[in-house]
């Protein structure tokens, strides 16, 4: 059980000292500025008076300051998009250069959104463009192209099965719906 954590600001370092076999941490980074993200994870572990740390994992990420995420191929004409943006403006979308829709990232700079291609043409590729003002007041735009296939296989479902201790549980991955079988 994790407990006892603590922040030193000036070193930038989280420190969450645990015991017992296991132990999980999840964090997320808010976006304040447009730069560079780079996140180190160590693991310290101390047994029978004798101390080993470990990197068990880096990240080391370019942040331009917005980001897009959007299926390559499409099957329907309602597409999710999502993304990260500076958390402090609205978020333009634009499909092959008109606006569709404005929205407000969250807090932690998270954006969503759904966007309806009037009248799709098979096989007919888009583009797909987020606009937003950065910290400077100058706008960035990132944007990707895709693909509407009417006839494209679609995933509806993803279950994963597993035991815990005893009990078969599943949880379906796509709608995140957990059951305990």
């Amino acid at each position: 059980m994790a407990s006892n954590y603590s922040y030193n600001k000036n070193s930038r370092q989280l420190r969450i000292p645990f015991s017992g076999e296991t132990c999980e941490i999840n964090y997320s980074v808010k976006v304040r500025s447009k730069e560079n993200i780079v996140s180190y994870a160590y693991i310290s572990a101390t047994k029978k008076g004798t101390t080993a740390t470990e990197n068990i994992g880096t990240l080391n990420e370019e942040f331009d300051g917005l980001t897009l995420n959007v299926a390559d191929v499409v099957s329907s004409p309602q597409m999710q998009i999502s993304g990260v943006a500076p958390g402090t403006e609205n978020v333009d979308i634009y499909v092959d250069g008109i606006k569709k829709t404005t929205t407000s990232p969250l807090k932690n700079g998270f954006y969503n959104a759904e966007v309806v291609l009037d009248n799709p043409i098979d096989e007919y590729p888009y583009t797909i463009e987020v606009k937003t003002i950065d910290e400077y007041e100058n706008e960035i735009s990132v944007s990707k192209n895709i693909i509407y296939q009417n006839a494209a296989a679609q995933l509806n479902s993803l279950v994963l099965e597993y035991y815990e201790h005893t009990t078969k549980k599943q949880l379906e991955l796509i709608s995140n719906v957990f059951t305990g079988v």
